[in-house]
């Protein structure tokens, strides 16, 4: 006889489970939902708050009344005639 194959069962039994990773439990595992959340917002709105803090800056400095702004204008030309 030049080959033999035996088949037979062993005693020994492995057994393996499979788990789902989501982002979600990443999250949870790395530091909850809930800072992962914020954090997300964070780097969203991070770049929007400060110009929109400019903005109001920018107009509170520079604020013009329009009426009061012609008003004046119209003196000024009366004045000039």
């Amino acid at each position: 006889m030049v080959f033999y194959m035996g088949l037979f069962l062993s005693s020994k039994s492995i057994s393996h489970e499979r788990r789902v990773y989501a982002m979600l439990d990443m999250f949870g595992d790395v530091g909850g939902f809930r800072d992962a959340v914020i954090l997300l917002f964070r780097t969203i709105l991070g770049s929007y708050s400060p110009s929109l803090f400019f903005a109001s800056v920018l107009q509170a400095v520079f604020w013009v009344d329009t009426e009061d702004y012609t008003a004046q204008n119209k003196k000024r030309r009366q004045r000039g005639r």
